[in-house]
C-alpha cells in the first residue's frame, strides 16, 4: 500500500530519531552480552528456525501468559527477545530496523521492513501472539513461510539481472 505524501515524510522522519537509532546501535551489544539470560542454550548465529523453537520454548517457560511480557519486571527480559526476534529475520531475510511514527497519541513502534514484503514484522507482535497460542512453533512457522517469500524474491530480482539487497 503505498504511502501518501505527509504519511511517507513521517516515515522517512521517524528513520532519523535519536531516540531509534541508539536502540539500533545498541542491539548486538544487547544480544552479544545479555541474552544468555533468557535463553542459555541458544544455538551460534547464523539464527534460523531452530534457534527461534529454542528462544520460543525459553519465552514460554519466562511468561506464563499473553501479557505476562508486558509485566513492570518483565520488561528488559521482554525486549531482548524483540531484539532477538527482529535481528534474526534482518540477518536471514535482508532486512533493516524501522521505527513506525506512532498515530492517535501512541507511541513508535520498532519493526522489521524486509525487502520482500509490503508490510513490516513487528517482533512485539510475534512476542505477544507465541505467548497467547503458546505451541513452542509460532516463530519458526513465520520464520518458513519469509524463507520461501524471501527464496522467491531473490530468485525474481536475479532473473531480472539485478542483485537483490534491502530495498
Amino acid at each position: 500500500m503505498a504511502r501518501g505524501d505527509a504519511e511517507q515524510a513521517d516515515y522517512n522522519t521517524a528513520q532519523h530519531d535519536e531516540k531509534f537509532l541508539s536502540w539500533v546501535d545498541m542491539n548486538e551489544a544487547v544480544l552479544e552480552l545479555e541474552f544468555d539470560v533468557d535463553v542459555p542454550d541458544l544455538p551460534q548465529r547464523p539464527w534460523d528456525a531452530d534457534a527461534l523453537r529454542t528462544a520460543e520454548r525459553a519465552a514460554l517457560e519466562k511468561f506464563d501468559s499473553s501479557s505476562a511480557p508486558f509485566a513492570e519486571d518483565n520488561r528488559e527480559s521482554s525486549w531482548r527477545f524483540v531484539r532477538f526476534l527482529g535481528q534474526t529475520f534482518i540477518d536471514a531475510f535482508d532486512g533493516l530496523w524501522v521505527n513506525l511514527s506512532g498515530k492517535d497519541g501512541k507511541p513508535p513502534r520498532i519493526a522489521v521492513k524486509l525487502p520482500f514484503r509490503d508490510t513490516h514484522l513487528q517482533p512485539i507482535t510475534l512476542l505477544s501472539m507465541a505467548m497467547g497460542r503458546r505451541t513452542g512453533e509460532e516463530w519458526a512457522k513465520v520464520y518458513e513461510y519469509a524463507a520461501v517469500d524471501h527464496e522467491t524474491w531473490v530468485a525474481e530480482t536475479a532473473s531480472e539481472g539485478g542483485g537483490h539487497g534491502v530495498a
